[in-house]
């Protein structure tokens, strides 16, 4: 067939074309995408909005179907500006391998809001995740995403670059996207942040992410009201997943940084400072408070509760071997000083590689160092059943809430009074909470303490 005018488009297609040779003989199919009505990707209008590098642990129907951990890696795009966008020739040119226009063609353009993957196995995705709202998978790229970080380079189609960064993680990037199989999720990506800094990014809500949809909750109320009246502000209350007297909240990540760092905010401002050069802070595991920590305190050392991340190791194993697992963390919470405490780290690490790979995942994220940060300073053994868990803190907190669970209702203070009901409670609560204050084991040694955190 010849054609003697040009082909006008009115919407977007693709053209499927042969040639005929010389004796008869078809060309190979060629094919060429027209995109109508649409802008040109580049820094403006697209963003990383989701990078899942280290997917949890394959289970055992996903490793009876032959996928490993790797197979189920993916990035997500999405188009932040007003227009449709066409993203042929747009290209990831470091970290990974993947060109716009070699796999499916609606994944060519992108209507404004909307979102695009890139998945390491397109079956292993579909396996675990199923077909994702709103968003089109746009092929398989190659090679795949580094556990410990890298540059990820994202090309325009006149090699302009759209995005150049580096993800770690380490802090400040959160730490609990490296293994547990939660996503690093860009932070209110309609405007359009800095990739570059850790705190433009945060951990899904949940493991695996939404790949191809929003991963953010709704608010609502008024954020400085008390709308139940149980002294806690609407938007405290929410960010630790509670419901207001308005309105009912979904369970919010409670590695929420807005609530980590204005807790600390108000902490300080009561006074709340180190007795030495060095903060010791033992975390149960939040992402978010950690961030916080190190945020107002940049030299402090976080230990991790070994007693929460033996529950959690507990809950990945089968019964038959909880009693090892016991023994092992026992010697771990006996352990004096660097040397000894990172010998019983490794014998756990070692017992959990050959009974669970999610088991050793987990341990993995707490990491050596801040499972054994205590012992690692040389303190006398005496102060590891205090100081090594979170016990302290969430005895105070239980025997607080034996005082006002049985309240439904709170009543809130009334013209010309100065504490809500509430508050009286609290103080009720604190004061029988009081009552079962004992002296830190090892109390004796605590300038010991002191001076190891002196140190330089």
């Amino acid at each position: 067939m010849t054609i003697l005018s040009p082909l006008t488009f009115e919407q977007s297609v693709t053209i499927k074309a042969r040639v005929l040779n010389p004796g008869g003989v078809w060309s190979a199919m060629r094919s060429a995408a027209f995109i109508v009505d649409a802008v040109r990707a580049d820094i403006t209008n697209l963003v990383v909005s989701g990078i899942n590098y280290r997917p949890a642990a394959a289970n055992k129907a996903e490793l009876d179907a032959v996928f490993t951990r790797n197979d189920f890696e993916f990035i997500e795009l999405l188009n932040i500006g007003s227009s449709r966008i066409d993203l042929s020739g747009v290209a990831f040119v470091g970290g990974i391998d993947f060109r716009f226009g070699d796999g499916a063609f609606g994944a060519l353009s992108l209507t404004p809001g909307q979102r695009v993957l890139v998945v390491e196995d397109e079956a292993a995705f579909a396996f675990r995740y199923g077909p994702p709202a709103g968003a089109v998978i746009a092929g398989v790229y190659g090679g795949n995403l580094d556990n410990d970080g890298e540059q990820l380079i994202l090309h325009a189609a006149d090699l302009g670059i759209i995005r150049d960064f580096t993800y770690n993680d380490a802090m400040p990037w959160p730490t609990s996207a490296d293994g547990g199989g939660f996503s690093l999720v860009l932070i209110a990506p309609d405007t359009n942040p800095d990739h570059t800094a850790p705190l433009s990014w945060r951990s899904s809500v949940g493991s695996g992410g939404s790949p191809g949809s929003g991963n953010a909750t709704s608010f609502s109320s008024d954020p400085g009201d008390d709308d139940n009246g149980d002294g806690l502000s609407n938007f405290l209350q929410y960010g630790f997943g509670g419901v207001s007297g308005r309105d009912s909240f979904p369970q919010s990540s409670l590695d929420s940084y807005v609530v980590a760092n204005d807790l600390l905010k108000r902490l300080r401002k009561r006074g709340l400072k180190s007795a030495a050069k060095r903060f010791l802070a033992v975390l149960d595991g939040s992402d978010a408070l950690e961030k916080a920590l190190l945020m107002h305190y940049p030299t402090a050392i976080l230990q991790r509760c070994q007693i929460h991340k033996e529950r959690n190791l507990r809950s990945y194993l089968s019964k038959r071997h909880h009693g090892e697992l016991t023994r092992l963390f026992g010697q771990l919470r006996k352990a004096q000083g660097k040397q000894a405490s990172r010998e019983a780290y490794r014998a756990i690490s070692d017992f959990l590689e050959d009974k669970n790979s999610a088991a050793l995942a987990s341990l993995q994220e707490a990491g050596e160092d801040q499972l054994t940060a205590l012992q690692s300073l040389g303190i006398p053994a005496t102060l590891n059943r205090s100081l090594l868990s979170t016990n302290i803190i969430e005895n105070f907190i239980l025997n607080i809430r034996r005082r006002m669970s049985r309240v439904h209702r709170w009543r809130t203070a009334t013209k010309g009074e100065k504490e809500t009901m509430a508050d009286r409670y609290l103080v009720v609560g604190l004061t029988y909470a009081q009552r079962a204050f004992r002296r830190t084991h090892g109390y004796n040694d605590l300038d010991k303490l002191v001076q190891a955190l002196n140190k330089d």
